[in-house]
């Protein structure tokens, strides 16, 4: 992969500005704006980073599709599980190991993607199971009939008067965080499957005008 360094540069801004004010502190409080902090690291600075070719990565298995893929699957799902979530909001060393594994896994994620050494239907396989996962987690996340996380119950302003406890604000931005991780990352990765079976095809053409 050629290396263009200004994209790792692009990238790093990106993932500053994510974890600074005003959004760090915003996240602190709405579910969904802590759901836009977790989609800029998976597809706006990921990408970057992977596409700059400065951290390229020579590891068979992290290269393995399933293996990037599970990995990628299994961090955005334990990191939103009730349980990891609120530890994650009340402890900065969590915190910051939580915003990590979503970008390395991102990474390694786009980094597989990109690889062209690799046949571009393998990787349509890991866009598309990815989408589907994520998908179903975001659909989960805003589907949910009461708030899942204790955190954003205690820290949400609430903006109604008295009487249900503020749930209502907190499930209406747990609603609206689970249709960020629902439908912008869906559209981006139809995007990529269409990218890349667009290629595959012109390919063949190629192969067989040959």
């Amino acid at each position: 992969m050629t290396r263009r360094p200004s994209l790792f540069v692009v990238g790093t801004i990106v993932v500053v500005a994510a974890v600074l004010p005003p959004l760090d502190h915003a996240s602190a409080e709405r579910f969904s704006m802590h759901m836009v902090q977790h989609m800029i690291f998976v597809l706006i600075a990921a990408p970057l980073l992977a596409g700059s070719g400065v951290v390229a990565v020579r590891s068979r298995l992290l290269k393995s599709v399933v293996f990037v893929g599970l990995l990628h699957a299994a961090a955005l799902w334990l990191w939103h599980l009730p349980v990891f979530y609120d530890a994650a909001m009340e402890n900065d060393v969590l915190h910051v190991l939580e915003h990590a594994s979503f970008l390395v896994t991102a990474v390694l994620f786009w980094n597989v993607v990109f690889d062209r050494n690799l046949e571009r239907f393998t990787r349509v396989g890991l866009v598309f199971g990815t989408m589907l996962q994520s998908g179903a987690l975001g659909v989960v996340i805003a589907f949910a009939s009461a708030p899942l996380y204790g955190w954003h119950v205690e820290n949400t302003p609430r903006l109604e008067p008295a009487g249900d406890g503020g749930t209502t604000v907190v499930l209406q931005d747990q609603q609206l965080a689970g249709a960020i991780m629902w439908i912008p990352p869906g559209v981006v990765y139809l995007v990529v499957i269409v990218v890349l079976l667009a290629r595959a095809l012109a390919a063949f053409d190629t192969a067989e005008q040959r």
